[in-house]
């Protein structure tokens, strides 16, 4: 049986995961927008809320990741997103184990998950590349901040898309 538990995201989990973010999730989404990374989080959970989840230690605990993806325009194209409070490095094998879950589910619906990471950001570096995504491109001046940034995508050639 897994530890720690998994329930769908609501307005209040987005607010309280963006007030209490990792240092290098912070500083990805403030260099990446040049918003209040609290307002990122709380809009990415709006962008498609239906997608959003979170993970607690126990239920009645405060979230310490919340995640989701977000259809693009493009059909087949999804982009993944996650960030996580520092006391969310307390349980790494859990969220390793949560997030192939969920990326497996996505890849199978989406043939192409696509997204960017600030390059300072190695903690959510080595976890994308346990995901199996690949860093296609850095970027040189991505975002408000104008810093590097890599590309990154996961591809499932097998999924049939229904029109």
């Amino acid at each position: 049986m897994r530890n720690g538990c998994v329930q769908k995201a609501n307005f209040e989990d987005a607010w309280d995961v963006g007030q209490h973010l990792r240092r290098g999730d912070y500083d990805e989404l403030y260099a990446a927008t040049g918003t209040d990374p609290v307002h990122t989080v709380v809009k990415s959970f709006e962008a498609h809320p239906e997608s959003c989840y979170i993970f607690r230690w126990d239920k009645n605990d405060a979230p310490l990741a919340i995640w989701g993806c977000v259809p693009a325009f493009v059909n087949g194209l999804a982009v993944p997103w996650m960030v996580a409070t520092p006391d969310a490095m307390r349980y790494p094998r859990e969220i390793i184990t949560i997030s192939r879950e969920f990326t497996k589910e996505w890849n199978d619906q989406y043939p192409l998950l696509v997204n960017y990471v600030d390059a300072r950001n190695k903690i959510s570096i080595r976890w994308l590349k346990s995901m199996g995504y690949s860093f296609i491109q850095l970027h040189a001046e991505y975002g408000f901040a104008k810093i590097p940034f890599w590309e990154f995508v996961r591809i499932n050639p097998c999924v049939h898309q229904h029109s």
